[in-house]
């Protein structure tokens, strides 16, 4: 919110046509909505009788492979390299559904926010350098010199 302010403060100094500024408040309008929605996936638990239910079913399922695939198979070497790849399987994917449901955290796998912030801040310093305020206000850079265009 305060960005979309502040931009609308610095428009004054910049010299940008109307179509770019007016594509720049629909993308940081378009990031908003994409930051809300996942703040709606975010906010809203994942179901605990659910989750209960489905580790139920995956100490069931580890239970009941071996017979089935002994079963199915009638091989003494095959049947017990199939259950264990079944059951590896399932069992990785409900590991991986647990790691993103919630992607942020300490643990080692969990991505940290305070790189992703510090990438922001170099992005904004990089944008902010004396060089490229040139960009800032000639947004055309001298393209239209060689198009025999003017603005």
């Amino acid at each position: 919110y305060w960005i979309i302010w502040d931009l609308a403060d610095a428009m004054k100094d910049i010299d940008i046509a109307p179509p770019i500024q007016s594509r720049m408040y629909q993308e940081l309008s378009n990031g908003m909505l994409g930051f809300n929605n996942c703040l709606k996936i975010a906010d809203v638990p994942f179901p605990l009788p659910f989750a209960q239910l489905l580790g139920l079913l995956l100490v069931a399922f580890s239970l009941l492979i071996p017979v089935y695939v002994i079963v199915f198979t009638r091989s003494p070497i095959a049947g017990p390299i199939l259950s264990f790849l079944l059951f590896e399987s399932i069992w990785c994917l409900n590991e991986v559904a647990k790691e993103l449901e919630n992607p942020f955290g300490q643990d080692s796998n969990d991505i940290t926010l305070t790189d992703f912030h510090l990438n922001f801040v170099d992005s904004l310093e990089d944008v902010s350098m004396e060089g490229h305020q040139a960009m800032l206000h000639h947004p055309t850079m001298g393209l239209d010199d060689d198009f025999g265009m003017s603005i």
